[in-house]
């Protein structure tokens, strides 16, 4: 009797341990179960933004978060365009992506300065004066960008002319319908005696293919990823003007996080994905990817020093354009513009031909 008493009291503990254990295994589970981060990829899978930046850079998130946190990379804009990368991404639809801030020139008017025409000889140069210079101003930053958290600056590499037919020199720029990238652009193309057209990058193929514009001006890299070549096979190496590249992450997401993750992605992973946007992507392979335009392409030229000098002259405009809507978003325009002056003497920038 006492036997199985006792034996029924073993079982009765047995049970009670069995079913402590099925109710704290989801919340264990939950626990342990890896945080997801998605990234919108509005390139295609081709693109070197997916090869170059997203993928080694979701490699070191997953390594360096010891698997907690788990990357998920979507190509082509599945998740959103984009022209509305910064609402998409305050709205939570994925957590990472690439903003351009000229593509909204007002609202994020204080890094578009890195764009200006012939001010860097390299994405090293770009690279390291926007870093100090969005730095120095990060006060304008945090409001200009106040929906999202800002990860980080890069460069591109310098844009070339990818025309459907030949071009040699400034005069056979006159009466072009060329691409507009940004608003500061439009007065130097209007020095060329062309006329600016706004095309949004995925459209471009296609319009370059139905003659809805006779140039693009873009970087090589991206290029060749858009296989651009194909619908304008003539290019000129002119070394105009660089992108600014703005990563921008969901803040939401990330105050979510344990304060050990927010730590290391402030810290280290989100300034990581600028500079390997910059040196592993941009600024990697700008030699080779012109040799592979040149291969691809019916001629690649270049100005001669002279029609270059013509060429840089019609840069002014857009310096004095930059200068006079920061004024009128009540910006510190001049000392903006004298602290990007002064970085670009200081880190090997252009000198200036105005």
């Amino acid at each position: 009797m006492l036997r199985s008493k006792l034996i029924g009291k073993c079982l009765a503990l047995v049970f009670m341990a069995m079913g402590c254990i099925l109710i704290m295994t989801p919340s264990v589970l939950a626990k342990d179960k890896p945080i997801k981060l998605i990234i919108n990829n509005w390139a295609p899978a081709t693109h070197h933004y997916f090869k170059k930046t997203y993928v080694p850079w979701a490699k070191e998130v997953e390594e360096k978060t010891n698997g907690r946190v788990k990357v998920e990379i979507y190509n082509g804009g599945t998740l959103g365009k984009l022209t509305t990368t910064i609402e998409d991404v305050a709205a939570g639809k994925y957590q990472v992506t690439i903003n351009i801030p000229s593509y909204q020139y007002k609202r994020h008017i204080m890094p578009i300065i890195a764009e200006l025409p012939f001010a860097f000889p390299s994405v090293d140069v770009g690279y390291r004066t926007l870093k100090k210079l969005t730095e120095k101003y990060s006060d304008i930053i945090d409001e200009e960008f106040s929906e999202v958290e800002v990860m980080g600056f890069s460069v591109t590499d310098p844009y070339m002319l990818f025309s459907r037919s030949p071009i040699h020199n400034m005069e056979d720029l006159k009466g072009k319908l060329i691409s507009l990238k940004a608003k500061s652009f439009k007065p130097v193309i209007e020095e060329w005696g062309a006329t600016p057209v706004s095309i949004a990058t995925p459209e471009a193929y296609t319009a370059l293919q139905r003659g809805t514009i006779d140039i693009l001006t873009y970087c090589p890299s991206g290029a060749l990823g858009y296989k651009f070549y194909e619908v304008a096979p003539f290019a000129v190496d002119v070394n105009l003007w660089r992108f600014v590249i703005c990563f921008i992450m969901d803040k939401h997401w990330l105050n979510s996080l344990p304060e050990d993750l927010q730590k290391l992605f402030k810290e280290d992973l989100n300034p990581r994905i600028a500079e390997l946007n910059a040196y592993n992507d941009y600024g990697a392979d700008v030699e080779d990817n012109k040799k592979k335009i040149k291969e691809n392409s019916k001629e690649v030229v270049s100005f001669t020093p002279a029609e270059m000098e013509k060429l840089r002259k019609t840069a002014k405009p857009a310096w004095d354009f930059w200068l006079a809507n920061a004024k009128k978003q009540g910006l510190p325009a001049d000392q903006i513009m004298e602290d990007f002056k002064k970085l670009l003497a200081e880190e090997g920038g252009h000198k200036l031909p105005f």
